[in-house]
């Protein structure tokens, strides 16, 4: 071997500490991603990123919205998705949150007390001036629900979309409305 041969041949080797932390790593990384799909769990960067693993099918979508009566002459309703009526809760989570107690036995109960729950932080949040929108009279959870999305499908728009009441409280104490 020459000179060059031999700075090439170490340049090229590791060390055999080197080759037990690369090995270590891949390990580490193999045991997430079997341990988040075994469990169908997601712990970033191990998870198995749900969002883009299925194919969105045709047919029937729907969604929980929660809306806001107001106390004004007419009434309107308000899109509480937005983080400014919910802090600290944010839209997605309470909307999972929302969904996992409409499948408990005892949803009758316990979706309304998340209702008032949401209305005192929208109360909350407008009394410390987070934002400017007026009292409410009620809030409402519903469930959109269009008949036909998918590729081919007309927009959400142009489908046929129906909305039946899931739950709605308008007896929050008018103490706390103030």
């Amino acid at each position: 071997m020459t000179g060059r041969e031999e700075l090439i041949a170490d340049a090229t080797t590791l060390s055999r500490r080197r080759l037990v932390v690369i090995h270590v790593l891949i390990a580490a990384v193999l045991i997430g991603h079997a341990y988040c799909l075994a469990t169908d769990t997601e712990y970033w960067p191990f998870s198995q990123y749900p969002m883009y693993s299925t194919l969105a099918k045709r047919g029937a979508y729907s969604d929980l919205m929660l809306v806001g009566v107001t106390a004004t002459d007419p009434p309107r309703q308000i899109s509480m998705t937005e983080d400014k009526y919910l802090l600290p809760f944010d839209w997605v989570r309470l909307r999972e949150a929302l969904l996992r107690l409409e499948a408990q036995p005892d949803h009758g109960t316990r979706l309304p007390e998340a209702l008032r729950e949401c209305w005192r932080r929208y109360d909350v949040l407008r009394r410390s001036g987070r934002h400017h929108s007026p009292p409410l009279a009620a809030v409402r959870l519903s469930r959109q629900t269009w008949e036909e999305v998918g590729p081919g499908a007309p927009s959400v728009d142009a489908s046929t979309a129906h909305t039946a009441l899931v739950a709605g409280v308008n007896d929050l104490d008018s103490a706390e409305r103030r």
